[in-house]
């Protein structure tokens, strides 16, 4: 097969497999991965694992028998961010993210709070809500401040 020149394709060139095999050994092409489908993504979410915070938002929608979807419109809550929490795609909230979920599954917050592992926010909320007046001033101190 001196100066045999294989024909062109579409600027492919091709070749027969016994071609391929005698002058290039066997042909190894990656397989070409289409994109993830909608159920490709499904399985990808399934995958990936719940954190606590997700498992518990869960259960307690499910105790409570409300879908995602009334939950957000009753609660003025974001669906978008609410199934990130349930897909373990976010885990950190804000304090008033914490607060809203937390008064929309009617848990204190402080179990909210303890599932993102923020419970430097708790002893906040508890300090300003645990205040004493001081008689001489309009300035509120906190327990334990003389």
């Amino acid at each position: 097969m001196e100066n045999f020149t294989p024909p062109l394709l579409g600027g492919i060139v091709m070749m027969s497999s016994t071609d391929s095999q005698d002058q290039f050994g066997p042909l190894n092409f990656p397989s070409a991965q289409p994109p993830p489908t909608q159920s490709g993504r499904k399985r990808q979410l399934q995958s990936r694992e719940l954190t606590p915070l997700s498992n518990f938002v869960r259960k307690r929608l499910a105790e409570l028998g409300v879908r995602q979807a009334d939950f957000c419109r009753q609660h003025h809550f974001d669906q978008g961010l609410m199934s990130k929490i349930q897909n373990s795609v976010i885990n950190n909230l804000s304090l008033e993210t914490a607060l809203r979920l937390a008064i929309g599954l009617s848990v204190p917050p402080e179990d909210i709070l303890k599932l993102i592992d923020r419970m430097d926010l708790n002893d906040l909320v508890v300090a300003a809500y645990d205040t004493e007046w001081n008689n001489h001033s309009n300035t509120p101190q906190l327990k334990g401040e003389q």
